[in-house]
C-alpha cells in the first residue's frame, strides 16, 4: 500500500530494510497527514508526532478551549505532569 504524503514512502522505506512495520515511529508536525497517522494506526503502528501549531487567526478563546481539550486526555496529562518536574 503506498500512501501520498512523505510520511507514507518513508514507512514503506522502513518496512523493506526490517521486513516488518515498526512499531512505534517518530515525526515532524508536517511529515504525515491525519490520514497517514490513522492508516499508520490501521497497520499497527504507534505514532508520535508534536501537536500542530495554532492558526494564525485562531481567536485566544478558541487557543483556551484546544489547550483545556488537550489537557483531559491521558497523554495531555501525562505530558503537563512531566512539565512539572
Amino acid at each position: 500500500m503506498m500512501l501520498a504524503s512523505p510520511g507514507g514512502p518513508m514507512l514503506e522505506q522502513v518496512e523493506q530494510r526490517l521486513g516488518q512495520p515498526p512499531q512505534r515511529l517518530l515525526v515532524d508536525t508536517h511529515y504525515a497527514t491525519q490520514q497517514d497517522i490513522v492508516d499508520f494506526a490501521a497497520r499497527g503502528v504507534k505514532v508520535y508526532t508534536p501537536v500542530p501549531p495554532d492558526k494564525k487567526e485562531a481567536t485566544a478563546e478558541s487557543q483556551r478551549k484546544r489547550a483545556w481539550r488537550r489537557q483531559r486526555t491521558r497523554s495531555g496529562q501525562a505530558v503537563a505532569g512531566a512539565d512539572e518536574r
